[in-house]
Formats: C-alpha cells, structure tokens, sequence
C-alpha cells in the first residue's frame, strides 16, 4: 500500500489513484515527498493532441454561414419562382443539409476538445495541472450560448489558459482578456469610445453600435480580479472599459485573419485613471518576458489598458480573492484565513506566479489535514471514479454524462461560473442524478470487465478508506452494487 499522504496528494489535488500511476509513486514515503511530487508537475501542461483551434471555429462558422446564406437565397428563388410553397414552410426548411451538416461537423469537433481536455487529466502525468485548468475555466467563465460561443469556448483553455498555469496570473488575466471567446461572450468585440475616430463617425451619421460597452471591465473587476467587495467604484469600470475599447476579433468576411484584432480607430484616445492610479502612454513598461511586453510592442495604443491589467493582477485584493478561490477548490469550502495569507503573500512577493503561489498552498501543513472536507463537483466526481476503475471515458460520454449531472462544458450561463461549493449539489435533484449515474456506471464496469470492488477501493483510497464503507461494500448483494457504494461513499465522495 502507498504512503498515506500519497493518496491525500492524488485525490485532494488529481484526480485520483490508478494501477499506473499508483506504480510511479510507490517510492514516496514522507509528506515531503508527495509535496515535492506535486509541485514537480508545475511546467507547461501537455494536453492531448490538440484538433481543434479558435481559428477553425471562426473560419468554419463563417463558411456554415455562408451556407445558409446561398441555401437562402436558392431557396428564396425556387419559392418565386414555383409560388407553391407556404411563408411557415420556408421557413421551416431554411436550413438544408448542407449546412445542418456543417453545423454538427463543427460542433462535434468544439465538443470532442472540450471532452479531451478533461480527459487529458487521466492519462497526464500533471494531474494537478488537468485541476488547475478547470479551476480556471471556471474562474474565467464563457458560456455556449450561441453557435459560435459553443465553438470557440474550448479554445479558450487550450490557447489562453493551459500553456500560462505556470506563469504569472497576469499573462493568464491579458491571454484570457484578449481570447474571441472571452471578448465575445461579454460583447467587448463592438465596444468604441465615442471620442474614437469610429465613434465620432457613427455617431454624426446617426448609427448604432457607437456606445461603449461596460460587461468585459466590470466582470474583470468583479470577479477575475479584485472581487466584488473591494471597494471599485463605477468610474473604475468605466475607465477600463474605456482603455479595452478597440479590443476585438477579426472579420474573416473581410478576409482578415481568424483571431484577435486590435482596431485604433475604435480606441477612447486619452489618458485613464484606474483605482486612483493616472495611466499615460509616456509612462509605461512592462516586464520583457510578459504577454503585456510582446502586445504593446505589436499595438503601442493597447499599452494603456495592458498596464491597467498587469496592475490588477498584481494588486492586493487580487492576490487575496484569487488565492482564497483556490484554496477553497482544493481544500474546503471552509478556507484556512492562515493558508490565503501565505499565499497572497507569496503572490505579493512574486508578482503573481502561479508556480509559487501553488507551491505555497501545497508545501503550508493547512492543506494536509486528514479530513476529507471538499465535496466533489459532477466534473470531479466522473472523472475521479472513471481513474478509480481505470477506464479513460465514461458511458455516455464525457459530454452528456456532465450535461445530465448539470455541470456541463461552458454551461453555466453565467460569467460568474459554477458555484464552488457543496450546496450547490446536494440538492435533491442533483443527489438523485449523482446516484442514477453512480449505479448505471457500476453496471457498465462490472459487465466489461473483472471487477473486485473491494480491492478497487483499498487501491483507490488506500487507509483514507473507513471502516464503515468497507462494511458496506462487502455486504452488498452484487458486485454492480458494491462499487456503486464506493462511488457514492463519503469517502470517495469528498477529497
């Protein structure tokens, strides 16, 4: 059996032990040892083989609607010219083949990166790394709420998010900011100051969409930096909605490339002033390693609003919400004041690298209590008890399965994300879906292959298994039945 805080370090912080990765860590025998495990995995995270880009969601989208456009205007020739066919049944038949099969074709593919990047935490040998990606695609919420948010949502982890988990928050806080999904889900891609030279333009012709948009800077400030009780006023929001103006995406109508786009002509012109701090563009410089350096060299006019981040992500209150996030996700929804001390201050000291404030949370004896405290999100709980039975994806797949456990991909229909914490499923509703899926997943196991539920158990959680749910799976009446017991025990249940 493996060391004791081996299983505390797999399951508090992966996803939990299996054969293979149990064979790895037979050689840990201390709490010094699991620690150093954990924080070796801090390098740039490996996902599986990547298919699917921002730029293909943007690209194909366009082609599906220019599909449905020539199905339209074909259509709309064959219904003059025959007369025969009704308003409603046009209507009705907008949409033909062609483009109902460009539209799954690209949705399948959105659909499958999502799954894979889950499922990539299975198969990783940087499990804490597969957590951290959730906690920040959770953090930095889009939702699918239309067709070409559901294509690019996926794409907002593999290219802003994933290859930033072990560097600072600030190059994560500008990668996010300045991704299509994110500028899009909060409207940011339209937004122009009406002092801009498109602005000014717009509004002496009397059109519209010549407004500033507020939604991008007041959820940076509310909820992907400071937090909404620290003390930010409207005019901050203002005044960074303002520097964010001109941040946009490409037309690829225009045959511009897929991608993010800077127009200046939809730039606010001016100075900005933010948290009582006067931002101007004599006055700026950024660290030669940052995100922020490598954009204000490709777009000096972005400068003022790249150093207005950089600030935020650096600032006290963001060092303490964003910290007392993570150690509520991997710890308790109890946090530890002490534990988001040490890690804000870690966070102050290093400029917000992640690596070091993870190390921090991960080496302080807090997050090491015995206890198992934190309820298991659905997201969580499949994919942990999919590494306990050793198998790489659940029946029905990832997808669906996380659909009927109402924890599904960039579905939250909020940009506040999914709530963190276990009120928000021990409803009955979501008890019952939780046991419906545990016992079906059971069957599925223990009919595809040799299963002993008890010996799967004590592999799984070695001595954080109880007595008590070792009883219960030994009287259970079938094997289907024991290991469902497992899955739904407080042992497994809770990390």
């Amino acid at each position: 059996m493996l060391n004791e805080f081996v299983y505390i370090a797999a399951n508090r912080f992966g996803h939990g032990i299996n054969p293979k990765l149990a064979k790895s860590l037979h050689n840990i025998d201390s709490l010094q040892g699991a620690q150093a495990w954990l924080i070796s995995q801090m390098t740039p995270y490996k996902l599986n083989d990547v298919k699917w880009s921002s730029e293909d969601a943007m690209l194909s989208y366009y082609h599906f609607k220019e599909q449905q456009k020539l199905e339209r205007e074909n259509e709309s020739k064959s219904e003059s010219e025959s007369g025969s066919e009704s308003k409603s049944e046009t209507q009705n038949n907008m949409m033909s083949a062609g483009s109902k099969q460009l539209r799954r074709d690209m949705i399948a593919s959105a659909r499958k990166l999502a799954q894979d990047n889950a499922l990539s935490g299975l198969t990783t040998e940087q499990p804490l790394c597969s957590r951290l990606l959730a906690f920040f695609s959770n953090h930095f919420a889009v939702s699918r709420s239309n067709t070409l948010l559901t294509l690019l949502s996926p794409t907002l982890e593999t290219e802003a998010i994933a290859p930033r988990l072990h560097k600072r928050f600030s190059d994560i806080l500008i990668a996010v900011t300045t991704h299509p999904a994110m500028l899009m889900y909060l409207n940011n891609e339209r937004s122009m100051g009406p002092n801009s030279k498109t602005g000014k333009r717009r509004k002496a012709k009397k059109q519209r969409g010549a407004g500033l948009n507020e939604n991008l800077a007041r959820e940076i400030l509310e909820l992907h930096t400071l937090g909404v009780h620290s003390g930010y006023k409207q005019d901050d929001v203002l005044e960074l909605a303002r520097a964010i103006t001109g941040w946009s995406i490409s037309n690829v109508k225009k045959g511009e490339d897929p991608g993010f786009a800077f127009r200046a002509n939809m730039q606010e012109p001016g100075n900005r002033a933010l948290l009582g701090k006067t931002y101007s563009l004599e006055a700026i410089s950024f660290r030669n390693d940052s995100l922020a350096a490598k954009l204000a060299k490709q777009n000096p006019q972005m400068s003022l609003g790249l150093k207005m981040l950089d600030d935020l992500a650096n600032h006290p209150s963001t060092a303490e919400h964003v910290s007392y996030k993570l150690a509520k996700y991997f710890i308790s929804d109890n946090v530890p004041k002490a534990l988001v001390d040490a890690m804000k201050k870690t966070w102050l000291a290093t400029n917000g690298d992640m690596n070091k404030v993870i190390s921090t949370m991960i080496a302080n004896p807090l997050s090491w209590q015995k206890k198992a405290d934190k309820f298991k999100s659905p997201r969580a709980f499949v994919l942990s008890a999919c590494n306990a039975c050793g198998v790489k994806k659940p029946v029905p797949d990832l997808y669906r399965t996380l659909e009927i456990l109402g924890h599904g991909f960039f579905n939250s229909g909020s940009p506040a994300g999914y709530e963190d914490e276990q009120k928000a499923w021990l409803g009955t509703s979501a008890l019952n879906s939780r046991i419906e899926w545990a016992s079906y997943f059971a069957d599925q196991i223990t009919k595809r292959k040799k299963v002993e539920p008890l010996a799967l158990a004590q592999q799984a959680l070695g001595p954080l298994l109880s007595q008590a749910s070792t009883l219960a799976i030994k009287r259970a009446e079938s094997k289907q039945q024991a290991l469902a017991l497992f899955l739904l025990s407080p042992d497994f249940q809770r990390r």
